[in-house]
């Protein structure tokens, strides 16, 4: 058997799929493959349809620049993504789900980020930087070296990936659903929808209570929060009235996801101690507290539980929460329900041969 040789042509042969997002009709779901691409030194990625029949092949859907962040609309009507074009910052699009061509639906100056569909498909919302007046291309007049200079007058003010990021704050957004079967010509023009939320901080995680009626978001709004590490999950109303702090400031919470009832949310969060700076051996675990506001999180996994695994995600299901646990080098499938905890799936051994990582990672996709 020939071990497999990494070299650094070999880089663009590394295929990232996206989580998928599965049609309602249980038949097919749709993902994301992204990879490098040496000839304009970007990522670039599209989506692709999967059929889940048995010996079906997987096709491509879209031929974007960077199109990712695929999710059904609940009633499996349309499938909204996020799309770059090279050089750009990626916008919210709809595609019908039968095929056709896609929609931008949003103009947002810095980006859109992934979208979350109301229960009705009606709305989605979602989460985008708004900068400050005169900064990043909010004025066509003032160029990026004419910036006013930044006063910084706290510790948090720097973010990898993002620079700076105080006068760049993170806000929910919703936006209603234009009708796609009407006149091309009568279509609205790409928008940046209904600002939710404002303020001096950050907002991310949005997600919809299952009757519409409400947003969950996480947020650190509480004096100290430029010195600690604690943020809180918050609720309010789509339009952003009657605001709601749900969690009792003792957590740094990550991500937030709605009971099937209403009655309570879902964390993942991480215990950082009285200090709120502690996060050394502090790992990420599943908590759950009642909407009724605020209440002390009460905590559904051991501490020796990680799930601060990059990407991982809460789905709720009837049957309890899955979560990706991440242990010894391997990421594992947990469904944890009120009473117990479920090992769905083993993790990937990292005592793989040359020739079994490069049919893990080199996937046999017809890019």
């Amino acid at each position: 058997m020939t071990e497999a040789t990494m070299t650094p042509d070999s880089l663009h042969r590394f295929l990232t799929p996206s989580a998928p997002t599965l049609h309602p009709s249980t038949d097919r779901c749709v993902v994301s493959v992204t990879r490098t691409d040496d000839a304009c030194d970007e990522y670039v990625g599209q989506l692709w349809e999967v059929p889940l029949a048995a010996g079906s092949t997987p096709r491509r859907l879209t031929r974007g620049h960077r199109d990712t962040a695929p999710t059904f609309s609940p009633d499996g009507r349309l499938l909204a993504f996020l799309r770059a074009d090279k050089g750009g910052k990626p916008q919210l699009h709809l595609l019908d789900a039968r095929g056709g061509e896609p929609v931008r639906v949003t103009d947002a100056p810095l980006g859109a980020g992934a979208p979350r569909w109301s229960p009705d498909s009606h709305q989605i919302a979602y989460v985008a930087r708004v900068p400050e007046t005169g900064r990043y291309g909010s004025d066509e007049d003032v160029s990026a070296d004419a910036e006013p200079p930044r006063l910084v007058t706290g510790l948090r003010y720097l973010e990898d990936g993002v620079g700076y990021h105080r006068d760049r704050r993170n806000h929910v957004f919703v936006f209603e659903i234009p009708d796609l079967t009407a006149d091309p010509r009568s279509l609205p023009e790409p928008t940046t929808g209904s600002q939710v939320t404002d303020g001096d901080w950050d907002d991310t995680s949005v997600t919809w209570s299952p009757d519409g009626a409400r947003l969950a978001f996480v947020s650190a709004r509480h004096d100290g929060r430029d010195a600690d590490l604690r943020s809180d999950a918050w609720t309010c109303a789509p339009d952003g009235s009657d605001l709601v702090r749900a969690t009792d400031t003792s957590l740094a919470v990550e991500q937030v996801a709605w009971s099937l009832d209403g009655g309570r949310l879902w964390l993942l969060a991480s215990d950082v101690g009285a200090s709120g700076t502690e996060f050394v051996g502090r790992n990420t675990g599943l908590y759950a507290v009642p909407v009724d506001p605020p209440s002390v999180p009460v905590r559904h996994t051991e501490p020796d539980v990680d799930l601060g695994e990059e990407g991982s995600h809460l789905t709720v299901t009837g049957d309890g929460v899955l979560v990706q646990r991440r242990t010894r080098g391997a990421v594992e499938l947990l469904r944890v329900g009120e009473r117990d905890t479920v090992l769905l799936t083993t993790g990937l051994s990292l005592g793989m041969s040359g020739t079994d990582l490069a049919d893990l990672y080199f996937a046999r996709w017809p890019i």
